[in-house]
C-alpha cells in the first residue's frame, strides 16, 4: 500500500510508475464477472475508484462509497482483466492482483493487506516476501565485505555464505516456474528490483548496471510499476558519474533507454517515451528532452496514431537537430591555425567527430576517398569535440580539402550542448536554404 499522492506534487517516480502500471494489463485475458470484496476501515465512507491501466489509457471499472464500517464490494464488470488492479480512496490507495476469480482482502491501518481469497495475489506476496529476505541477507554480507576487507579468515567466511545464498536465489527462480503464468509475469518484471535499491547498484561501482537490470525483452518489463521507479532510481546513479556535466549524462541515459526499449519491444516505444516526457520535464533536462524529440521524430513505426500525434506535438518545442529546422550557431571554435571561429552553418556536410572515437578514424578517410571521386559533392566542415590539439592535427592533416575546426572544451563545450551530440560522428547536412536536411549517425550512411 503506497501513501496518497496528489498529481499536482507527485515526484518523477510516481508519474512515471504510473506508467507501468498502466501497461501491465494490456496483454491481460478479459473473464467473466466475479466479485471483489475490501474491509479497510479507516476508509469508512469515502469515496472510491476502482480501475486497470493498459498503456496511456485507464479503464475505470467501478466508483462510489466505503460503507460505515469501511466495507465494499464490487461485481468486476466483464470489461476487466486478469492482472494489477488499484483501489484507490482518499487516504491512499493499494494494487493488486487479480486472477479473475472472486477476491477478498483486508487492509489493517498499519502492516501489509490480508489477502482471504485470491491465490494469486496471496502467493505473489509469499514469493516476493522470500526473496525480499534473501535480499537483505546479500546487503548485509555485501557490507560485511566492506567491512572486514582486509580480514582474510572472515573473506572467506562470507564468500561462502554468498555461494549459499546465490544458490539459494538460484533455486527460487527455478521454483517460479511452477507458479500460475499470472503469477510468474509479475514477480520475473521486479525480480531484479526485489530487496535491491540505489545503495546496492551504487555498490557495484557501474552507473549503467541499474538500467541493464531491466529486461526490455520481457513484456513483463513494461507491466510492472516498480520498472519504472526502478528506471528513475537509475537516471540519479548514472548522472553522478563525476567529471562529465550532468545534462551530458541526462542525454545519454535516455539514449541507452531508449535502445534498449526499441531492441526489446518496439511497439512500448511511444508509452515510454511519453511518460519519459513527464519525468524529464519536470527534472528540467532540456537537453535529454530535446534528444527525446528528435528520436521520436525518427521513428516512423507506431502503435498508436494517437499517442503519436499527442506526443509529438508536446515535445515539439524541444526539436532543434531536425530536418527542416535552423542549425544552431557554431561557436568558440579554433581552426588548424589556432584562430577564432563563428559560423552559422549553410550548405554543406557538418561532420562533429572524436579523435579518440574509433568508428569517426574508420568512416572519415574513406568517405574522404568517396568524396574526392563524387560529382560536384558538397563542401564537408568537421568539427572534432574530443581529443587532444595533436592528434587532431595529424589526422585532419590527411583531409586537405576539407575545412576543420575544433571545440577547445571538447564534450564540455557549446557545441555538445547545442547539437545535442551523444555518439560520434555525428553528421548534420545543410541545404542551400540553410535548413537542416538530413542527420545521419554513420558517414557510411551518406550517399552522392
Amino acid at each position: 500500500m503506497t501513501e496518497k499522492d496528489s498529481f499536482s506534487d507527485c515526484s518523477v517516480g510516481n508519474l512515471i510508475s504510473l506508467f507501468f502500471f498502466s501497461l501491465f494489463c494490456f496483454n491481460s485475458i478479459t473473464v467473466s464477472a466475479q466479485t471483489l470484496t475490501a474491509h479497510i476501515p479507516q476508509a469508512a465512507g469515502a469515496p472510491y475508484l476502482l480501475s486497470q491501466h493498459r498503456l496511456h489509457k485507464v479503464d475505470t471499472l467501478a466508483s462510489g462509497r466505503f460503507d460505515a464500517n469501511g466495507y465494499l464490494k464490487i461485481q468486476m464488470p466483464e470489461a476487466a482483466r486478469k492482472g494489477v488492479f488499484r483501489l484507490k480512496w482518499p487516504q491512499a490507495q493499494i494494487e493488486g492482483l487479480w486472477d479473475g476469480n472472486t477476491t477478498r482482502f483486508k487492509v489493517p491501518a498499519q502492516g501489509e493487506p490480508e489477502i482471504l481469497e485470491g491465490e494469486a495475489w496471496k502467493r505473489l506476496l509469499v514469493l516476493r516476501k522470500s526473496l525480499w529476505d534473501l535480499r537483505q541477507q546479500q546487503t548485509v554480507l555485501m557490507q560485511a565485505h566492506q567491512l572486514f576487507q582486509d580480514d582474510a579468515q572472515w573473506q572467506a567466511l562470507l564468500a561462502n555464505k554468498r555461494q549459499l545464498l546465490q544458490t539459494e536465489e538460484e533455486s527460487q527462480e527455478k521454483a517460479l516456474l511452477q507458479e500460475s503464468p499470472l503469477v510468474q509475469e509479475a514477480l520475473r518484471a521486479e525480480w531484479s528490483f526485489i530487496g535491491r535499491d540505489a545503495a546496492f547498484f551504487r555498490r557495484l561501482h557501474r552507473p549503467e548496471a541499474a538500467l541493464e537490470a531491466i529486461d526490455f525483452t520481457t513484456p513483463a518489463a513494461y507491466f510492472h510499476p516498480a520498472t519504472m521507479q526502478h528506471i528513475v532510481e537509475a537516471f540519479n546513479l548514472y548522472i553522478e558519474q563525476p567529471g562529465v556535466p550532468a545534462t551530458l549524462l541526462g542525454l545519454q541515459f535516455v539514449q541507452r533507454l531508449m535502445d534498449a526499449v526499441e531492441n526489446g519491444d518496439p511497439v512500448y516505444f511511444d508509452p515510454v517515451a511519453d511518460f519519459l516526457r513527464v519525468g524529464l520535464e519536470q527534472m528540467n533536462q532540456v537537453p535529454a528532452l530535446q534528444y527525446l524529440a528528435g528520436r521520436v521524430a525518427e521513428q516512423e513505426s507506431c502503435s498508436d496514431t494517437e499517442l503519436r500525434s499527442r506526443l509529438e506535438a508536446q515535445l515539439s518545442t524541444y526539436l532543434r537537430i531536425t530536418p527542416g529546422n535552423t542549425p544552431p550557431l557554431l561557436d568558440g571554435l579554433v581552426d588548424r591555425a589556432g584562430q577564432p571561429i563563428q559560423h552559422q552553418p549553410s550548405s554543406g556536410l557538418y561532420i562533429f567527430w572524436s579523435t579518440q572515437c574509433t568508428h569517426c578514424q574508420e568512416q572519415l578517410p574513406l568517405l574522404y576517398q568517396r568524396w574526392q571521386a563524387a560529382d560536384a559533392p558538397k563542401p564537408i566542415y568537421t568539427v572534432s569535440i574530443g581529443g587532444d590539439a595533436q592528434s587532431w592535427q595529424r589526422l585532419t592533416a590527411d583531409w586537405p580539402e576539407w575545412t576543420h575546426w575544433r571545440d577547445p572544451k571538447n564534450n564540455e563545450g557549446p557545441t555538445v550542448q547545442n547539437y545535442l551530440i551523444y555518439a560520434t560522428p555525428f553528421i548534420v547536412e545543410v541545404e542551400e536554404t540553410g535548413k537542416i536536411g538530413r542527420v545521419y549517425r554513420s558517414a557510411e550512411e551518406i550517399k552522392w
